[in-house]
């Protein structure tokens, strides 16, 4: 189709209107026009110009619409907010190692936090944190815990909650100076158990259908535990199993009635008594040193027997020291009290008095 420039200039003043007004452009086109000359190859219908411009419309309809999903409200002001600033600390992993709680070497992790976040919320990105990293990370319940293994609930010293900020305020450190732990529950509430429930959660252990051998020759009960606790089949968790022997090395009876179990560990506690890594009065010996013994690795073995014969039942060491047993204990870790006439060195003794 061709136009004149005249025709250009009409349709151009027309934009803005209603795009309904094309409906009608091929009839008004010839009329309104008549000094244009138009060569038309092919007059199209009515219908056909109709069903163009509502396709049209549908189109600018889906577009329009296509651009209100780029603008969401409050846009402007998300922009001016705050964000929030992370910063990173690091947290490790605790383990009941010796007795205690004691932190896992190489397991510590740098963790982005966010400085207002309580114990709560940060536990929840520790453990996540570990579990990604380590897969032999315990399940279970976790707890979060300070480096001295107290488990975190307030600010060390106050009762103010728990947050990241306030413990870095309080710590006087940077936050990549801080580290914290994580720990399952069981093994904190074990940290708090008391001994007798220790000795009997180590008896119900106890292997009755195995054995360790012990032969007790009555005048020397000493040399036969030693050997007893140093052989390799010898385990703490199997039932013991004594025969002794006289100086002809005649087997006494009893062997399978319980009697010599029972009355082993009452011996080779009396036979610890005399020996030369203790000192002091009978009633309350204390530890000393013996170079020979610690040679012969006789204060571990010393231990182990002590162990053994509560855990089985027997007698503990009814002969140490009050502060020796305080210390052992953890009861008594500074300011200890000794007495000077226990000291059995008359040289040291006087030197002191």
């Amino acid at each position: 189709m061709w136009v004149q420039r005249d025709s250009f200039a009409w349709l151009l003043c027309v934009c803005g209107r209603d795009i309904t007004f094309l409906k009608d452009v091929a009839n008004k086109v010839p009329e309104e026009m008549p000094t244009t000359s138009v060569h038309l190859s092919a007059q199209p219908s009515t219908s056909a110009g109709s069903s163009a411009v509502e396709s049209f419309q549908k189109y600018r309809e889906i577009k329009k619409r296509e651009r209100k999903t780029f603008f969401t409200k409050g846009r402007h002001n998300s922009k001016n907010e705050k964000k929030q600033k992370l910063v990173k600390i690091s947290v490790g992993v605790m383990r009941m190692m010796d007795g205690c709680l004691k932190p896992v070497r190489g397991r510590s992790l740098p963790l982005d936090v966010e400085p207002q976040w309580s114990c709560e919320e940060l536990l929840a990105a520790a453990v996540k944190k570990q579990k990604a990293f380590n897969q032999d990370l315990e399940d279970g319940a976790h707890v979060l815990l300070y480096p001295d293994a107290r488990v975190i609930t307030n600010i060390p010293g106050t009762d103010t909650p728990f947050t990241v900020q306030m413990y870095k305020e309080a710590i006087g450190k940077p936050y990549q100076r801080i580290t914290l732990y994580i720990c399952t529950l069981e093994a904190v509430e074990n940290k708090y158990l008391t001994t007798p429930d220790v000795v009997a959660e180590l008896s119900a252990k106890i292997n009755n259908t195995s054995c360790s051998r012990f032969n007790i020759n009555r005048a020397n009960v000493w040399d036969g535990a030693i050997r007893g606790f140093k052989r390799a089949s010898f385990d703490p968790s199997h039932q013991m199993q004594v025969k002794f022997t006289d100086d002809e090395g005649q087997t006494e009876d009893g062997v399978d009635t319980g009697g010599p179990k029972r009355e082993f560990p009452t011996l080779l506690m009396e036979c610890l008594r005399m020996r030369r890594i203790f000192d002091g009065p009978e009633d309350r010996k204390f530890l000393t040193f013996d170079n020979t013994a610690a040679k012969d690795d006789e204060y571990f073995h010393a231990g182990r027997m002590i162990a053994t014969s509560i855990v089985h039942g027997g007698p503990g060491p009814r002969f140490l020291s009050e502060t020796l047993y305080q210390h052992l204990t953890g009861m008594k870790n500074t300011n200890i009290e000794a007495i000077i006439e226990d000291i059995t060195d008359d040289t040291m003794r006087a030197s002191l008095l």
